[in-house]
């Protein structure tokens, strides 16, 4: 435990002594001595654990593992992070639980990505609401308009009337696809969906035609995560957990330990890589193979398809060299009883070396990060989103913070003003382009009523890098 990189600490007997290994030390405390080593857990121990004790004494008292989950802890640079604390019972003699082990996982990434989702979620519908393409947002709840814009109203038929509150069936036109089925099946799982180049019969001056439209469907979910609404538009759209366990004395201890861990976990011995020691994470949630179709077995001839994958060359060059090897977000293919799945894992291959330096297994460590990468591309596909409606609207967007002042534009911005896109704008500058007369008796009014009203609209003269012209500005106060 005390070699692992990753922070792991060890209460020992109902007093809870406290014993942790370096990488947890440097994560949590700010400081170079060890004043906590070997005290109590219950009276000895900083602030931000007081909320661990009850589920270390759960642990110790019960034998069952449990968790503490999105625990906020300031590290020394006083950012934000956010951690997991799993817990595991030690038992060496069946029903008598001598300690409780913690694994202590970083779970900053996840969460900060999935605000940030949230975030630019929430501005994608702001803009796309403005934008000249059609939007309709359905509710969840009643399964009715809930907005539609003009460009949306005029979209499939010259003559379409529709209203907030009608049924959302009579705003979908009539195609080869079901759009109401996808839309129906979103509201269940919450799950996007895209349509390409659908085809639909719409009338236009009173002259049917097929036209081609692509469909995009995203649900929106409140803080709850509850469904809340669907939109319905004609456009396109985490540092990992390294968790590893060193070779403990007793191969019977060490094997205890990995089967009560939390974290995928195997052992590999010799140069066929034989699995000898494999956890029931490991074997549910990656493998999904019985153990009696793994244990005391070749790598390759349990998993034959990762001969074509670069793992089994990884494995022997770790065996050989007796160097530790770690990948980020690795991408593996693996067929199970359920059939094939692909995964990203945060890996890590630490050799056994037994005396005279001589390399006998390899402990490997698979921590799941799909939902990470995956949550990362969801960001990545939404911030297309948002440049591609901008860019369609040939707008040019800014957002003002109003706690630190600071703003963030598109590349347009600058160049309504006469300047190079990579030109620095600040607010200061930006109000000091504005004709003096227009920014008392105008703009600044109309931020106050902004302030007020939650709109935000004026039309002022601006100067430009060598002339004047003037610069509309329309946007809503949840963008500022």
């Amino acid at each position: 435990m005390f070699n692992s990189k990753q922070p792991q600490f060890l209460c020992w007997g109902t007093e809870l002594l406290f014993f942790y290994n370096a990488a947890f030390h440097h994560t949590f405390f700010n400081c170079s001595d060890h004043n906590y080593l070997g005290q109590s857990f219950k009276s000895e121990h900083p602030e931000i654990f007081s909320g661990l004790i009850q589920s270390l004494t759960d642990t110790l008292n019960l034998g069952h593992p449990t968790s503490k989950d999105a625990v906020e802890f300031r590290n020394v640079n006083h950012i934000k992070t956010y951690w997991s604390f799993n817990f595991s019972a030690v038992q060496f003699i069946p029903n008598e639980t001598l300690g409780v082990l913690a694994h202590c996982e970083d779970e900053t990434i996840q969460i900060k990505a999935n605000k940030k989702v949230n975030k630019l979620s929430s501005r994608f519908v702001n803009i796309v609401k403005q934008a000249p393409i059609g939007v309709l947002i359905v509710s969840a709840k009643t399964k009715t308009i809930d907005t539609i814009n003009k460009k949306y109203r005029q979209l499939f038929n010259d003559n379409h009337i529709l209203s907030i509150g009608d049924a959302y069936e009579n705003a979908i036109p009539d195609t080869a696809f079901d759009l109401k089925k996808e839309i129906l099946q979103a509201f269940e799982t919450g799950e996007n969906f895209e349509l390409r180049e659908v085809p639909v019969s719409i009338t236009h001056k009173d002259r049917p035609k097929i036209c081609y439209f692509n469909v995009l469907g995203e649900a929106i979910k409140d803080v709850n995560e509850n469904i809340s609404s669907l939109i319905l538009a004609t456009t396109e759209v985490t540092d990992s957990v390294i968790a590893k366990q060193s070779v403990i004395e007793s191969e019977d201890k060490f094997k205890k330990v990995i089967l009560q861990s939390p974290i995928p976990i195997a052992v590999f011995h010799g140069p066929d890589h034989v699995i000898k020691i494999t956890n029931q994470t490991m074997l549910n949630d990656i493998w999904r193979k019985e153990y009696k179709q793994c244990i005391d077995k070749p790598l390759v001839e349990v998993f034959p398809e990762l001969k074509d994958q670069k793992f089994p060359q990884l494995l022997d060059t770790v065996y050989k060299t007796g160097k530790t090897y770690n990948e980020k977000e690795a991408l593996a293919t693996i067929q199970g009883n359920d059939g094939t799945k692909h995964f990203y894992f945060d890996l890590d291959y630490s050799p056994i070396i037994e005396r005279d330096n001589i390399v006998t297994g390899i402990i490997v460590t698979a921590v799941d990060v799909t939902e990470k990468v995956n949550s990362r591309k969801k960001i990545e596909k939404t911030e297309t989103r948002l440049r591609i409606a901008t860019e369609a609207a040939d707008l040019a967007t800014w957002e003002l913070d109003l706690h630190n002042k600071d703003i963030t534009y598109s590349k347009r911005l600058p160049n309504i003003l006469g300047y190079d896109e990579d030109f620095i704008l600040t607010k200061e500058f930006i109000r000091s382009r504005t004709i003096p007369e227009d920014l008392e008796t105008i703009l600044l009014p109309a931020f106050e009523r902004a302030l007020q009203t939650g709109t935000y609209f004026y039309e002022v003269r601006t100067r430009e890098k060598r002339q004047f012209y003037y610069l509309d500005s329309h946007t809503r106060k949840s963008v500022l």
